[in-house]
């Protein structure tokens, strides 16, 4: 999750640098909202009010440009301008979305060109869960406030490849919840009410045919497109993501064990711990080989694993990663 810009830093002129990065990020959650005393940080919809209201800006300065008067920022609200980037944002939005699910770039473009309806259908119920805030409401954490997510889509689009591939239909509403549910999710947070059975419903209905759509304009087969998007997604959603509370946990849990290590030893643990961070499949990657089909996922092509001296301690290191993947 990338940090948020700071008000201060928006008003200094930084947040114009900045804003070319709210759109690969525009599917972070709202929360959390950091204290940088004596500031706060703004959230990602601030984030997009604010590269909006630029966009609105540079609108005035091509008018005062093209006439020599200025006019009132207020009267350009409805300026064509701002309708493109509202257009552009969202269109963004969904291409991210559909590589998130594991899709490949062309596969990608033959949906965004042929099946917008059906990806806007499937966003509304994805947005669903992943907008989700536990009933417990906003917490104050050490660096701020954070508002805990009731589920985890990154755990939805891992799994539900394989679970597809046994069987090409819906699972029960019951299953579907108990892989989506965060660790942070209480007993009411995770009841099945008739309304997020429904959301569950249709999440999987407009999943299903996402993927019967992509199969048919690639002339791929479900059974390996699904086979596909196991992989990637297993790569790309990987359970052992890092937050920063796992990479606190996981950095003390080193430093118990660091007399036990050689400084070599040391040095490939590292190094593989960093490479398991790669989230970019191989297929994905320009003048690049391709590991082959027995590497594990993310694995690159002559990159060795680590010796078994160092295996234990990676192993930790990843599970650490793994329980706090939640966390932020």
């Amino acid at each position: 999750m990338g940090r948020a810009i700071s008000r201060r830093d928006f008003l200094n002129g930084v947040g114009v640098v900045a804003a070319g990065t709210l759109v690969p990020a525009c599917v972070t959650p709202s929360a959390p909202v950091f204290d940088d005393s004596p500031r706060w940080s703004t959230t990602i919809p601030e984030q997009r009010r604010k590269a909006r209201h630029i966009v609105q800006c540079f609108a005035q300065i091509r008018d005062f440009l093209l006439t020599g008067r200025k006019p009132a920022l207020k009267s350009l609200s409805r300026d064509p301008v701002l309708a493109l980037f509202d257009r552009v944002f969202s269109e963004r939005k969904r291409r991210l979305l559909l590589k998130k699910i594991g899709f490949r770039e062309e596969t990608r473009e033959a949906l965004m060109q042929r099946e917008p309806a059906l990806i806007q259908d499937f966003e509304k119920p994805y947005r669903h869960f992943e907008h989700a805030r536990s009933s417990r409401g906003p917490r104050k954490v050490p660096d701020g406030i954070n508002w805990n997510a009731v589920f985890c889509t990154r755990d939805l689009l891992r799994e539900l490849p394989a679970r597809y591939a046994r069987a090409f239909r819906r699972i029960p509403a019951e299953e579907f919840l108990d892989i989506a549910c965060s660790s942070y999710a209480t007993r009411a947070d995770r009841a099945l009410t008739p309304h997020r059975r429904r959301m569950a419903s249709a999440f999987q209905r407009c999943y299903l045919r996402l993927i019967e759509a992509a199969a048919r304009h690639t002339g791929t087969g479900v059974d390996a497109l699904l086979a596909d998007l196991a992989e990637r997604s297993a790569l790309i959603n990987r359970a052992e993501r890092v937050t920063g509370d796992s990479l606190t946990h996981a950095a003390a849990s080193l430093v118990r064990n660091r007399q036990t290590l050689s400084a070599e030893a040391l040095g490939k643990l590292l190094k593989e711990f960093v490479r398991r961070q790669d989230l970019v499949p191989p297929q994905d990657r320009r003048g690049e080989r391709t590991p082959s089909a027995s590497s594990p996922p993310g694995a690159k092509a002559g990159r060795s694993k680590p010796s078994c001296g160092e295996e234990p301690f990676l192993d930790d290191m990843l599970q650490l990663v793994k329980e706090y993947r939640h966390s932020l």
